[in-house]
Parts: structure tokens; sequence; C-alpha cells
């Protein structure tokens, strides 16, 4: 449902609700909550939190139907740090001949 949605197409597919939010300092919280039903039978609700300077995610919760929920905080994050030339850099095992 994200993958090649625009603004518009969430705000057809959730109630779409944004707040600054007390839960995590200095953050905005977006709400999602879907409106169609097949959306709604493998997601209740949708959470996510941006930092308000960077505006980069900072955690997210899903609520599944039945009210399970999945929690990711990411932490440490940092924008347009260099990257070596190496780091996509990937050796064969040993194992593996030419």
């Amino acid at each position: 449902y994200f993958t090649n949605a625009d603004a518009g197409d969430l705000r057809r597919m959730f109630v779409v609700r944004a707040m600054a939010d007390t839960e995590i300092p200095n953050s905005y919280q977006i709400d999602m909550v879907p409106k169609r039903k097949q959306i709604r039978e493998g997601l209740e609700r949708l959470q996510l939190w941006a930092d308000r300077d960077s505006l980069m995610l900072v955690q997210m919760r899903m609520t599944f139907p039945g009210g399970d929920t999945n929690t990711m905080r990411l932490e440490g994050a940092e924008v347009n740090v260099p990257l070596g030339p190496k780091t996509f850099e990937i050796a064969a095992p040993a194992s593996v001949k030419d």
C-alpha cells in the first residue's frame, strides 16, 4: 500500500492525523487508520513519529487486529554520512571458486 502511493493515495486509503506528540519529546506523531476493509483485516492502525527538526522517522508502531502491536524505534540515525569506497563491496567466500 505504501510503495507506490503518493500523499493523495494515502489520504484515500487512511484517515490521517498529524499532531505534536508528548510520548516522544520533540516529535510529531502521524496517526493512520485504514478506511478500507481489506487493509483493516491486516493492519488496524499505523503510528509514525518524526523528529521535529530533521523530520526523520524515529519510531513506528503497527497495531494489528486483535490488539497485538509491533513497535520499532530508530536511534542514532544520521543523514548524508559519507560512505567509504568499500562499503558495498562484498567478497565471495573462500569456498567459492571462479
